[in-house]
């Protein structure tokens, strides 16, 4: 199904919005009781002051609505690949979910990384999630491990995708 919705940059005025899909979620995902609603729109806040192109914060909104959220965030473990490798974030809101959303926001992802010469996006993915894990996979992802299980969490998967590289597991 496509969703009716539009992509748009993310501003300061979003963090709450953000801030309220991404804690739909996060115990679910993190294994442990997530921050304060207050910190997690103060983390997000923090982040939409200071992200830089070509990294980013896009907001999806079906009419005035937000219904999901995509980063690109920087990757600056070393001076070399800092400002080509991203971090992909995906969060869906519970009543857009099933709906398109995330596929949308995937490829939104891909596209902004290939046209900006980000040359590795990578994710982490709970090994229980086969939704994002089938569709991830069906826009050109590839996992390339999992993270060792910590304490009251699920399994991580962690998933790479290279714009305009065929990558394949060796």
């Amino acid at each position: 199904m496509q969703p009716y919705c539009l992509i748009r940059p993310a501003v300061t005025d979003d963090a709450k919005d953000i801030a309220s899909i991404w804690y739909e979620d996060a115990a679910r995902a993190f294994g442990e009781a997530p921050p304060t609603r207050d910190a997690a729109e103060a983390f997000y806040l923090k982040r939409l002051k200071t992200i830089e192109p070509p990294f980013g914060i896009w907001l999806a909104v079906e009419g005035s609505s937000p219904v999901g959220w995509q980063a690109l965030q920087p990757v600056r473990n070393n001076p070399i690949h800092g400002e080509r490798w991203a971090e992909s974030s995906t969060y869906v809101s519970k009543c857009a979910q099933n709906r398109g959303v995330g596929r949308m926001l995937i490829r939104f992802a891909n596209q902004h990384a290939a046209r900006n010469g980000i040359e590795l996006v990578v994710g982490l993915i709970l090994r229980t999630n086969i939704a994002s894990r089938r569709m991830v996979e069906s826009e050109g992802w590839l996992v390339v491990g999992t993270l060792p299980r910590l304490s009251g969490q699920d399994e991580y998967e962690y998933w790479v995708y290279t714009p305009g590289r065929d990558v394949t597991r060796t």
